[in-house]
């Protein structure tokens, strides 16, 4: 299952970010494929937990499960490590 978003036309509303300026920075929270938005690890990572809708780039594990916060291995390794505030 993916959890892809089908996205219809005038379907403007997804809130993902920019600035003041118009300067659009949403290439590294979801991209297109055919006619759906498909969420990346970075969007999911922001949101916080997992949703446990199935997506394709869920970076928690155990992966699907509504909830979860812990980070899989396999991606951790990949990311810079994160500060804490």
């Amino acid at each position: 299952m993916d959890s892809s978003t089908k996205a219809g036309e005038g379907s403007s509303d997804l809130s993902t970010g920019g600035d003041a300026a118009g300067n659009d920075d949403t290439s590294a929270l979801f991209y297109r494929e055919n006619g759906f938005v498909v969420f990346t690890a970075a969007y999911h990572l922001s949101r916080g937990s997992c949703c446990g809708s199935g997506c394709r780039h869920c970076p928690y594990e155990p992966a699907h499960q509504a909830g979860g916060t812990v980070v899989s291995k396999a991606f951790a390794a990949d990311q810079p490590a994160r500060q804490s505030a």
